[in-house]
């Protein structure tokens, strides 16, 4: 990197990014693998201990949405979260704002909607910010054209 960053060519930066989500991607893919195979120890203490210990970056913060990312990626439901993380589409911090959204929606689906829910929160991930997420959520939109047919309690 020149001595003076902002005088690198723009595609730098945009290279920089994608460097991070890729980062973020094997972090999460590391941590399931390692979970697997019984390496971080029982609950998600052991996990988010290992973590701390081996990712030391992650010590001044980020290890636990690397953690609430992989744990939920055991869930087949989430598979397409998973896929958008690895594909460098979802931000982690995103991807942590999907899976805790889903889980407070998911009480109150019908059944057949989680797919759609879940592949909805993951296109707006990957065009958005976690406030956005988060507004689709819920936004009054989503609870007047779609409840009706995804929301249990709708009915």
């Amino acid at each position: 990197m020149p001595p003076v960053s902002w005088s690198c060519p723009r595609f730098v930066h945009g290279l920089l990014d994608e460097l991070a989500l890729r980062a973020d991607a094997a972090r999460v893919a590391v941590v399931r693998e390692a979970a697997d195979r019984g390496e971080t120890g029982p609950g998600r203490t052991g996990v988010h201990a290992w973590v701390l210990h081996w990712s030391t970056s992650l010590r001044a913060g980020g290890s636990a949405r690397v953690v609430r990312v992989a744990e939920a990626a055991l869930d087949d439901r989430f598979a397409g979260l998973l896929a958008a993380v690895t594909d460098a589409r979802v931000p982690l911090p995103t991807a942590t704002v999907v899976v805790e959204e889903f889980e407070r929606l998911s009480h109150r689906l019908a059944p057949g909607a989680e797919g759609p829910v879940i592949d909805g929160l993951v296109e707006v991930a990957s065009l958005g910010r976690p406030k956005d997420v988060r507004a689709w959520g819920t936004s009054s939109w989503v609870h007047r054209a779609v409840a009706p047919s995804l929301l249990a309690d709708a009915r």
